[in-house]
């Protein structure tokens, strides 16, 4: 089995939801100065690669640690959107079928 990790990249460059302030990174000790590294983040719980736990949107949702890891597994596939893709365009189902490679 491959894994793939979908994680985007996180720091303070990373993009937020328009409504909420930009993550703010800083060093509060570093491995020059204090012989270890610590950071204070200030940021949205809604930035960057993350999971919703169900109980964010249901009283009777489960919490992430109630999630069995097996439930955040899964198949996928890749697909290459590369010929398509153009600035500040919008994509239908039917693009990205399009690019799906035959026999998938």
């Amino acid at each position: 089995m491959r894994i793939v990790d979908l994680t985007q990249p996180w720091g303070d460059r990373m993009p937020t939801w328009p409504q909420f302030a930009s993550i703010e990174v800083t060093d509060i000790t570093t491995h020059h100065r204090d012989r270890k590294s610590t950071v204070l983040v200030k940021t949205n719980m809604h930035t960057g690669t993350h999971i919703d736990a169900p109980v964010h949107y249901s009283e009777t949702g489960k919490h992430l640690g109630e999630i069995p890891l097996a439930d955040l597994v899964g198949t996928g596939l890749v697909i290459d959107l590369r010929p398509i893709t153009r600035p500040w365009s919008y994509y239908s189902l039917d693009d990205v079928l399009g690019c799906v490679p035959s026999g998938e």
